[in-house]
Parts: structure tokens; C-alpha cells; sequence
């Protein structure tokens, strides 16, 4: 979709708001006419060029309250520029929001988070700056006609010179479009790798230490500051030289009315009231080239920050970034599953295949059933696409086959397989820089007996004793204040308090001792729902149904773990390798 049709839907999301702001400014622009009749009149009596209909100090006191009117139209148009800008600003960030939160597992942000923290303040504020604009402009449009309409009954030949900056100013913007839209596009990309270094910079401390590389870290994020300063500079200095060239044609076409003026006064065809109202007028109808001008390129870099937003809903269309809906904080928004599926009996996975862009790597015709109840395992060597599988099956990944739960078709994985349908815990789990409880719940009001029962599955009672202020215990930063195993059986612990019918479980034991990772399977094979698991430990093998051995990217083999262990190769090789 083009920008203006984007900006079109942001408007109606709140017509009457933006309209009211479209009267209060339009009213604020047209005012000044009045102001401008009523100096012509004055001068035109101190001239003697015109008989008094009205006394100097009644045109005075209209000019006051003119005047006056004019501020308190600031105030209320100012008002509606808050309201109008906290509207907009909030649609689009909550529907961004909504899109990510949308989609399961760790994989929810197809760019980097500094990225999408500035899709989220700068492409957002660019589109702020653009719906003000055209406020300004409106109103300006508005009182330029009605001002040009005055204008021309008093002198045609000097008005029609206010014509020739317009054109200037839209020959400009033309020539100028393309290298708007290329310096913006730079600007904004050197911006977020600065932000994705700083990331990955403070993320990575330890390992920069280790390996003495302060040197060249700082080094390349000067490079990059540079490149950023760089591009930063031509979009600023651009920007600034259409701003010039638009200010100077008004000042060339200031000077050419001035002579023209001049001589219709000599001649006796205009007043000393006729020359005050052109002067007048002419310094704000002259400014309206400069606005479209200003405009049309706020416009173009406008467009940048949509395409930029919408790489945020990766396959949504782009109407989901402008979607009306609720954004007051006391509405609870709705991240519910996109259909609530029936109690599991079955699902069903055929044909499912997915390869890595401008690879081999992936997976290929995978197809196995669960049924209710199981606790499947898949199991293979490292690279054999176990990861790959469980996320093109969350439709974390655009892979193609088809899902079928009991007898229906899911069309689309990523928002149906969500909780209370589905839950995942990834290989790497993420918490966040809160309290254990916040961590657990997410949000979630939940029951001291249900978040207790999580707890005593996921083997976490145990640890959450020696934690000085239990639940309310600040992890740090990802966790940080947590071991490996701890920070699994988190996450684990996080999965179970959402009671989904179907347990995705990605080798998330490797950091246990070999009694606590017993004892936690132990407690998750009893839980009553069905799991599947990737795994190549002993201790999760031995509890299986089912067993799907991967190779290659494709099944190998399936089947019971004693029958497995006497046909597949490759499952006997890797019950040997583990201890």
C-alpha cells in the first residue's frame, strides 16, 4: 500500500478527533484575513484614501481581539496536536507490539530488538511529524485561496507573481525525490547497526575480556559511527538544502512583488492600505511553497518509516500496521489464539518441509502422528534438523506441509498453536530482567496452587528455598542471577502454569546433573497432556511412546526405543555416545 493510503486509515481511526484538529487549525490559519482588512482600513484612513465606516479605536479593539482569539486558538489547536499525535503514535506501536507478540517461541522478532526499538521511537515519530504537517499545510491551503481571491481583485498582475515559488518549489521536490527517499533509507540503517552493536557489545562483555579485543570492538563501533555520521550528515544537509532553496524563492519572489508594488503605487492604482495588506498577506501565502515543499519530503521520508514498520509483520498484510483498535490502558487487548481448537486427540504432520534460504540445510517430508496422551521424543545427531522440525511445526519458520489437529486444518501455525492450544520452550530459554514470579506468570493471574504445582514439577521447589526473597526474587538481567539448570527448569516451570494440551520441548535438560534431570522428566512424564520432546538423553529416551529418529534432515526411523535400538544404526550409535 502507498503511504498516503496508510496515513488515510491512521485518520479514520479517529475522524472526529483529527477533524476537530482540521477546523481548530484551518479556523487559526484563515484568522489572520481579518487582521490584514482591518490594517488596510487604518491605513487607508490615515492616507485619506478611504471614507471612515468604522473609528481607529474600534479597529484597534477588533485587532485586539483578533488577536487574542488567535491564542486561545493555539492552546486548543495544540491540544488536539497532543491528543492527535498520542492516538496515531499509539495504534501503531501497539499493533507492532501485538504482531510480535503473536507469535510463539524465541524466534517472535524477525529483526534485531535495537531495530525494532527504532521502528518503534524514530519510524514512528517521522510519521508524527508528517500527520502534523498536514495540518499546517491544510489550514495554510485554506487561508492562501481566500487570501489570493482578495488579493487578485485588488491587483492581478502583482498576485499571479506569488504563482511562480509554488512551481519552483514542486520542480525542486521532483528532481529531489529519489535522493530524499535513498539518504533517509541510509540514515535509518547505519542508526539501527550502531544500536544492534551496542547490543551485542554489552551482551557479549565476557567474552570481548577474555579474548583482550576491547581494542577492536571500540574500534569498529567508531566505524560504524562514522558510517552513521556519515549518512546522517547527507540526510541533514539535504533536508537542509531544500529548506534553503525554498526559503530563498520566497525571498526572490518577495523582492519581485516589492518592485511591481512600488510601481502600481507611483502610477496611483494602489493604495497605501492596498500595499499594506499585499505586505501582509504575502509574508504567510509565500510560505505555503515552503510547507508543500517541506511536505512532499516529510511525505517521502514518511514512506521510508512504513516500509520500515512493516518489516515487523513479516507476512501480514501491511493494513495490520494501521488495524483500528482499542489502545487505552485500562482495555485489555486480546493476543487469544486466532481459532480456540477442540480438546487434542490427535495431530496429524504430513509432508512437512522447509530448506534455509540459499541452502540444503532444513528438513524434508516429515510425517508422524500424536496421539493424546503420548510422550513422543525426536531424537537425532547435532545438525540432523530437530530444531528446524519444532519450528517450521510453530510456524516459526515459512515452511510448507500440513498440520491437522483431530480433524481440522491449521492454516496458520504461528497464531494457532499458541496457549492454551500449544506451548514451547526453547533451547536457549529467555527471561527477562524481573522477579521470578513476573517471570512465571507473564502477566497471568495465577493461583498460588497452580503456580505452586509448576514449581514442583519443574523441579524448582528445591532452588526457590535458598532464594532470599523467594517468588520475589530479582533474576537480573536475562537471568542472570540463575544457573544454567535453573534458568531451564524456569522456563520449563513457565510452560506448565499455561496448562496447554500440547508440550513442545526443545533439549532444555542439558545443564542438569543427571539425578535432577531424572527427577524433572520423571515429574513431566506425569503431567497430564501430551509432550513432544527433542532429546538425545537417556533419561528422556527411556520414558518415550515414541521415538523419531532424524537424519539428514528426514526421519531415519520411528518406533518403540527397544525396537529402534535393534533396527536403527543411527539410534544405537546414539544410545552408545551417552553415558
Amino acid at each position: 500500500m502507498k503511504a498516503w493510503q496508510l496515513m488515510l486509515r491512521l485518520i479514520r481511526y479517529r475522524p472526529a478527533i483529527y477533524g476537530f484538529g482540521v477546523l481548530i487549525w484551518s479556523i487559526f490559519f484563515i484568522s489572520p484575513l481579518l487582521p490584514g482588512l482591518i490594517n488596510r482600513a487604518i491605513f487607508d484612513q490615515l492616507s485619506g484614501s478611504a471614507p471612515a465606516v468604522f473609528g481607529i479605536w474600534t479597529l484597534l479593539a477588533l485587532l485586539i481581539t483578533t488577536e487574542i482569539s488567535r491564542r486561545l486558538l493555539t492552546q486548543l489547536g495544540t491540544a488536539m496536536d497532543i491528543s492527535v499525535q498520542y492516538n496515531i503514535a499509539g495504534l501503531l506501536r501497539k499493533n507492532m507490539l501485538k504482531r510480535i507478540l503473536a507469535q510463539p517461541g524465541a524466534q517472535a522478532l524477525y529483526t534485531s530488538s535495537s531495530a525494532a526499538i527504532n521502528n518503534f521511537r524514530d519510524d514512528v515519530e517521522e510519521i508524527l511529524t508528517f500527520s502534523i504537517w498536514l495540518l499546517d499545510v491544510f489550514g495554510n491551503v485554506l487561508f492562501s485561496l481566500i487570501a489570493l481571491g482578495i488579493l487578485l481583485q485588488i491587483n492581478q498582475q502583482v498576485t499571479l507573481v506569488i504563482l511562480g515559488p509554488l512551481l519552483i518549489v514542486v520542480s525542486a521536490f521532483t528532481i529531489a525525490n529519489q535522493r530524499i527517499q535513498r539518504y533517509r533509507q541510509a540514515s535509518r540503517a547505519a542508526t539501527s547497526k550502531v544500536s544492534d552493536f551496542l547490543g551485542e557489545m554489552f551482551g557479549a562483555t565476557q567474552a570481548i575480556k577474555v579474548a583482550n579485543a576491547e581494542a577492536a570492538v571500540i574500534g569498529h563501533f567508531q566505524h560504524l559511527n562514522d558510517q552513521r555520521r556519515q549518512f546522517m550528515v547527507k540526510d541533514r544537509a539535504f533536508t537542509a538544502l531544500l529548506s534553503s532553496v525554498y526559503a530563498n524563492t520566497i525571498s526572490l519572489g518577495t523582492g519581485m512583488i516589492l518592485l511591481l508594488a512600488g510601481e502600481a503605487m507611483r502610477t496611483g492604482n494602489f493604495s497605501v492600505g492596498d500595499f499594506s495588506l499585499f505586505v501582509y498577506y504575502f509574508s504567510m501565502v509565500t510560505r505555503l511553497p515552503s510547507l508543500i515543499g517541506l511536505l512532499l519530503t516529510h511525505y517521502k521520508q514518511a514512506g521510508v518509516s512504513f516500509q520500515r514498520m512493516q518489516q515487523l509483520l513479516k507476512d501480514a498484510p501491511p493494513t495490520a500496521l494501521v488495524e483500528h483498535g482499542p489502545i487505552t490502558p485500562d482495555q485489555q487487548l486480546d493476543f487469544s489464539p486466532a481459532s480456540t481448537l477442540p480438546v487434542l486427540q490427535r495431530i496429524d504432520i504430513s509432508n512437512l518441509d522447509y530448506y534455509y534460504p540459499n541452502s540444503q540445510a532444513g528438513i524434508k517430508a516429515i510425517n508422524f502422528r500424536l496421539e493424546r496422551g503420548q510422550f513422543v521424543v525426536i531424537t537425532g545427531k547435532v545438525g540432523s534438523g530437530k530444531t528446524t522440525l519444532l519450528r517450521a511445526l510453530l510456524g516459526l519458520v515459512p515452511a510448507h506441509g500440513t498440520i491437522i489437529w483431530n480433524d481440522q486444518l491449521i492454516e496458520h501455525p504461528a497464531e494457532q498453536l499458541i496457549p492454551p492450544n500449544c506451548a514451547y520452550t526453547a533451547q536457549v530459554p529467555r527471561l527477562l530482567s524481573s522477579s521470578l514470579h513476573d517471570n512465571l506468570s507473564l502477566g497471568l493471574n495465577l493461583s498460588t496452587t497452580k503456580l505452586q504445582q509448576a514449581i514442583e514439577t519443574s523441579v524448582l521447589a528445591p532452588d526457590l528455598q535458598h532464594m532470599p526473597e523467594g517468588l520475589a526474587t530479582e533474576l537480573g538481567a536475562r537471568g542472570v542471577r540463575l544457573s544454567g539448570g535453573q534458568l531451564q527448569r524456569t522456563a520449563l516451570a513457565r510452560m506448565l502454569v499455561r496448562s496447554s494440551e500440547l508440550m513442545i520441548v526443545d533439549d532444555c535438560s542439558s545443564a542438569l546433573d543427571v539425578t535432577t534431570e531424572q527427577q524433572l522428566w520423571q515429574a513431566l512424564r506425569q503431567h497430564p497432556t501430551t509432550w513432544l520432546v527433542v532429546s538425545h538423553r537417556r533419561a528422556v529416551l527411556q520414558l518415550a511412546d515414541w521415538v523419531i529418529v532424524l537424519e539428514a534432515g528426514q526421519i531415519a526411523a520411528q518406533g518403540q526405543l527397544h525396537d529402534l535400538r535393534e533396527t536403527s544404526a543411527v539410534m544405537r550409535e546414539l544410545w552408545q555416545a551417552e553415558p
